[in-house]
């Protein structure tokens, strides 16, 4: 059964992957990623004004792990995904 996993991203990377430009993250496996997974990634960016937050909704599509690959850190994983759905969130001001 597929998981969903709560990811951060900076600004930089955010923007080419909802573009389709960026398919693939390397991530820490802390999480155990398995293909199929869902991950929302939520955009990092503190010098937004107003304060808005972006996410989109991916889906794994291809892992390759650190023991296949000699490339990759330890507990690193190459994780292919493709974008589902992206919205923004406006935060109400204080």
């Amino acid at each position: 059964m597929a998981r969903l996993h709560e990811l951060k991203i900076e600004a930089d990377f955010f923007t080419p992957m909802i573009q389709g430009l960026k398919k693939a993250e390397i991530r820490y496996n802390d999480r155990e990623f398995k293909t199929y997974d869902l991950i929302l990634f939520t955009e990092v960016n503190y010098e937004m004004q107003p304060k808005q937050t972006r996410k989109a909704l991916t889906r794994i599509t291809h892992i390759l792990y650190d023991y296949e690959c000699t490339v990759l850190v330890k507990k690193h994983c190459l994780i292919s995904i493709e974008v589902i759905e992206h919205y923004e969130v406006l935060e109400p001001t204080k």
